[in-house]
This record gives structure tokens, sequence and C-alpha cells, in this order.
């Protein structure tokens, strides 16, 4: 059904600043190899070692009218087969090595995450470094076609975003990087080629926007050794350009809008502090206590859910309260 979307932007106070600041330590190594940086984080109460390597990409680099293409190449990096046309994709080579796998885009990164026995740490580092060393003739003209279809379907069962979807973009100006979906639309990613995919992970996914992680059953010593073996020779490629954020303008009030929602939702947009911004962890804690207060209304009268999220992303996030009724 078609519903109605309410959207206020306010300002949100300032909160008081902590009397109290923890500090702790962290047993970890940090260094950069070819331009990757790298940490270790040895875990020895771990039989499992993770690894996550994220690229500081995302769908604010998308290029006007290709939207959803960081999304698309995030796809297609398990597709390459970087030993030859006949050998198997990364995707199938780390579903052999690993306990499994996954990734994500977000607005400002993309982000790999793989889970595995110690033993399988050399064959990690490995397809890591494949994904850091791209070429174009290592993609498929076919396995793009077939995870267009793909992020098609995802893009559809996604529906359900749709609200949120139209707050972003009210919210954030039309040249704004965050105004518009993370995946794009439909009719964006079935205009994307073979040569827009190649052309955007060479200039993005490059060694020095790389930041690998490394935790669970290692030594320092011996990632150090496997890393530098892997990235040693990883070729260096120019860096593509970075977004420009325009400033976003708040107090215009409330909006309505119409979008294909299951209930009528209200949704309440905020301006927020910025990650490591001095005052964002008083603000992540008062947070909280709203959407405890808020939890405490659901069933009540005419509220069915209420939530309380952090959107946009890191360079101009929003706090989001939605509730349907």
């Amino acid at each position: 059904m078609a519903s109605a979307i309410a959207v206020t932007a306010c300002w949100l106070p300032r909160p008081e600043r902590p009397r109290e600041t923890l500090h702790y330590e962290q047993r970890a190594v940090l260094l950069t190899i070819s331009g990757v940086s790298v940490l270790v984080a040895p875990d020895e109460t771990s039989r499992l070692v993770s690894v996550g390597l994220r690229f500081n990409v995302g769908s604010a680099h998308d290029p006007p009218g290709k939207h959803g293409l960081a999304h698309f190449a995030e796809h297609l990096l398990f597709a390459l087969r970087p030993n030859g046309p006949e050998e198997p994709e990364l995707g199938t080579e780390l579903s052999r090595v690993s306990l499994g796998y996954n990734a994500f885009t977000s607005y400002d990164w993309t982000h790999f995450t793989t889970y595995a026995y110690q033993s399988a740490l050399g064959d990690l580092l490995r397809i890591e470094a494949a994904w850091l060393s791209f070429r174009c003739d290592q993609l498929p003209e076919a396995a793009v076609e077939r995870e267009r279809d793909a992020v098609r379907n995802e893009l559809r069962e996604a529906s359900n975003e749709s609200a949120l979807n139209l707050v972003m973009a009210t919210v954030y100006p039309a040249d704004h990087p965050y105004h518009h979906p993370i995946g794009g639309t439909e009719a964006e990613v079935s205009a994307i080629t073979h040569a827009d995919v190649c052309t955007f992970i060479d200039a993005y996914y490059t060694p020095e926007r790389a930041i690998l992680v490394i935790a669970g059953d290692v030594t320092s010593d011996e990632v150090v050794m496997l890393a530098k073996e892997r990235f040693a020779q990883l070729p260096s490629r120019p860096r593509g350009p970075d977004p420009k954020f325009p400033p976003v303008a708040w107090g215009g009030g409330p909006f309505r809008g119409e979008t294909r929602v299951e209930h009528p939702t209200v949704v309440m947009a905020f301006p927020f502090p910025k990650e490591f911004a001095e005052e964002r962890a008083a603000a992540d804690v008062w947070v909280g206590l709203w959407e405890s207060e808020l939890g405490e209304q659901v069933g009540k009268g005419t509220i069915l859910s209420a939530s309380i999220d952090v959107g946009g992303g890191a360079k101009a996030p929003i706090l989001l309260a939605r509730a349907t009724v």
C-alpha cells in the first residue's frame, strides 16, 4: 500500500561530555606493506583466524548515473579468475579454504570478512593479494551478467527499504554522495558495463586504499612474514578521486511523501556527530537511553514498531528515529 512518510529535520542537542574516560591496551602490530595497512591482533584464546579487508571506497564514489557500481564491484571481486579462465573463481577458492565469508558495501567502505582455521591463513592472504592485484582480463563477461541478475534480485528484495531511501533523498541534496541508494536502481545497474566495472575497480580497489586486519590464532611474526611474501610485489596504481561533500541544510520543516510500505511510517531525522568526534561517545549513550525509552512505547496505543539508527555515511551521519503505526 502507499502510505505517508513524515520526515522532520531537527537539531540534535549537544550532550554533556562523559565524566570518566576508560583506558585500555590492545596487543597488536601495525605495519604498511606496498601501501596496504596491515593490523595484526593475536588472540591465544581462539582456534580460528579472522581476516578482514576493508577498502576506503563505497557508493559515495559511484559516478553520476552509475549508482550501485561500488556494490556491483563487491560482487564481482568474488568472480575473478586470477589463475586463468579455466581455473576456479576466487569465491569458489574461498569456499574451499574457509569456514565462511561475507562482504558488504556502505556509503564509504567495502568490507570483506573471512573466517578459517589457522592452517588456511596462507591461502587467505593469497586471495587477498589477488584482489589487490586486479586486472580486467581476470573478470569474465559472463560473470558480469550473472552477478547483475543477482544484484537486481537484491534490489527487489530490499523494497522494504523504500521509506529509508526516501528519507535519505530528502535529507541529502541531489548533488550529495549520500543522496542515492547504496545499491542504485535496477535501471542504473542494468546500464553498467564490463568496462565500467574494470575502470572502477582499477581506480579504487588499490593497495593504498586497503586496510587488512588479521586476528585470532596467529602470531605477529608469522603474519608479517606471510604478508610480506604475498604483498611485496603488489603493483602500484593511480588513486581515483574522492567525492566532495556539500553541506546538508537543516531546518526545512516536515516533509510528507509516498512510497510502498506495509504500515504508515514516521521518521525523524537529526544531524549527528561524526564518528570519533569529541561528542560522539556521549551522543551514543544518549541515543541508547532514548532507544530504551522508545522501545517501551511499542505495543502501547498505536505504535507497532520503533527503532533508532545512525544513517548516512561517516562524513555526514544522521540519526533516524522510525515508528510504524
